[in-house]
C-alpha cells in the first residue's frame, strides 16, 4: 500500500483459533499467497470458559468459584493459547514470513473479530470454514 508519505508496509490478516489441526490448512493457504516483505499478522480471540471443571471433574460456572480457582484456570487457559500461537508462529517462520500476534478476548468469538477488525482498520482478512479433512495441492 502506498501512501502520503511512502510505502507502507503490506499486512496480511489471518484469524486463527482453537485446535491448529483445525486452522493450520488456512494459515497454509495464506502463507502461500503473501507477498515477499509483508507481515502476517495472526489474530486471535480466546473465548474465556464460563464453566470450569473442579476436582470432583464436574464443570462449574465460574460466578460460584473463589477468585484464586478461576486465576489458575485462567492461568492454563493463557498457557493453551500461547502454545497453539508457538505453533502458527512455527509455521510462519518455517516460510520465513514475519508475523505478528493480536490476542482478544471476549465471550463471542465472532463479536471479539468484529472489534478486532474495527479497532486495527482491517480491510482484509483470510479466515477458514473450519476442518477440511484434506488439503488440495
Amino acid at each position: 500500500m502506498a501512501g502520503e508519505g511512502g510505502a507502507e508496509e503490506e499486512k496480511v490478516y489471518v484469524a486463527v483459533g482453537g485446535e491448529p489441526e483445525r486452522c493450520l490448512p488456512t494459515l497454509r493457504w495464506a502463507l502461500s499467497y503473501t507477498p515477499a516483505g509483508s507481515t502476517l499478522v495472526l489474530l486471535y480471540v480466546h473465548r474465556p470458559d464460563a464453566m470450569i471443571p473442579i476436582f470432583t471433574g464436574a464443570r462449574v460456572p465460574v460466578c460460584v468459584l473463589k477468585d484464586e480457582v478461576i486465576n489458575v484456570h485462567r492461568q492454563k487457559e493463557r498457557s493453551i493459547v500461547q502454545e497453539r500461537l508457538r505453533i502458527f508462529t512455527a509455521e510462519c517462520e518455517s516460510k520465513q514470513v514475519h508475523t505478528e500476534v493480536i490476542i482478544a478476548e471476549n465471550d463471542s468469538i465472532g463479536l471479539g473479530i468484529v472489534k478486532l477488525i474495527e479497532e486495527h482498520k482491517i480491510g482484509t482478512l483470510i479466515m477458514g470454514a473450519g476442518y477440511y479433512g484434506y488439503v488440495s495441492s
